[in-house]
């Protein structure tokens, strides 16, 4: 086994990685108005993305912001609003 070197480990390139300021979204309209673009009660949204009816209603009212996980599937479902469709099936 050789020897770690750290010179090597210097002289690579990194990437950088860039992300949106999610946190500068107030996601008490952007949950609202993303649940009606996708045409959703709050009882089918909470379902879908596998949180409880009262959380939504919390988000929306303002009480309780959605972690920030919560609110990067949230971005993303506002980006493409066909991943609904993987979490969520009518039958």
């Amino acid at each position: 086994m050789s020897k770690f070197n750290y010179k090597n480990l210097l002289n690579k390139e990194y990437k950088v990685l860039h992300t949106p300021d999610i946190d500068s979204i107030n996601f008490e309209i952007f949950t609202k108005e993303l649940r009606k673009k996708l045409n959703m009660s709050q009882a089918s949204f909470a379902k879908a993305i596998g949180v409880s009816t009262n959380t939504i209603e919390k988000w929306e009212m303002g009480i309780n912001p959605p972690s920030s996980s919560a609110k990067r599937l949230l971005y993303l479902l506002d980006l493409n609003d066909g991943l609904i469709d993987q979490l969520y099936k009518i039958k």
